[in-house]
């Protein structure tokens, strides 16, 4: 019988073999798995605990992203396209300002209730990451969506349109707040609260655009519950 020859050659280790994968689909299956294990964890999830929860290593993750902020930066981008894709909708659906307006808020605070350790993900954890207010992509994103809402509706009522910035931002750095209040005090159901923001929205609006951009933008057979 021969002699079992063993190799001295050291085992190969790294990528596996095949193409290497495409990264800017890793990155975005990473942002959906990090969505996912936020949700579970919570936000004060450590980028080691989301990779786990997530079933990649560490390395794999922040190869994707730098630190904890650049993930949160990605989260921000995906819940604002989402934001501004739904709040685009309702405004080529609906002339009614005010009512576009309760829709555009609604679809935030929608958010905040269906995926509230995201939200403080976001919102506070970049607070951690010293930063400002407006250094907040899903702030800067939906507020400048929603600056373009307004500004549209103040051309409509031939109003100059150009204080549209900072209405839009204005109204989005108050419904972040009063988000920030409500998802631990839900005081108040979700309808309520996107009525009263809208309310609030609406009285600072008709100073530029008229009374008829006061409106509430309810529905009057509202019974309190969320709208969905």
């Amino acid at each position: 019988m021969g002699e079992t020859v063993i190799s001295s050659r050291p085992t190969r280790r790294g990528r596996p073999p095949g193409p290497r994968p495409d990264p800017v689909h890793r990155r975005r299956q990473l942002v959906t798995v990090a969505r996912m294990a936020i949700a579970r964890l919570g936000p004060d999830a450590s980028m080691t605990a989301i990779a786990g929860a997530a079933g990649y290593t560490k390395p794999a993750l922040y190869a994707a992203f730098k630190d904890k902020a650049s993930l949160a930066d990605a989260l921000a981008a995906e819940v604002s396209g989402e934001l501004a894709q739904r709040i685009g909708t309702l405004v080529s659906e609906e002339t009614d300002l005010p009512v576009a307006l309760r829709g555009a808020i609604d679809a935030f605070c929608q958010f905040v209730e269906t995926e509230p350790a995201l939200f403080r993900f976001l919102v506070q954890g970049a607070a951690g990451f010293g930063r400002s207010l407006g250094d907040r992509q899903l702030l800067v994103s939906v507020g400048e969506v929603v600056g373009s809402m307004m500004a549209d509706g103040l051309r409509g009522s031939g109003a100059d349109p150009s204080p549209a910035g900072t209405l839009g931002y204005a109204l989005m750095g108050s419904v972040f707040m009063a988000a920030d209040w409500w998802v631990d005090s839900r005081t108040v159901s979700r309808a309520e609260l996107v009525d009263q923001l809208t309310m609030f929205a609406g009285s600072g609006l008709a100073a530029f655009a008229g009374p008829s951009a006061q409106g509430t933008g309810s529905d009057p057979g509202a019974t309190g519950e969320a709208h969905d």
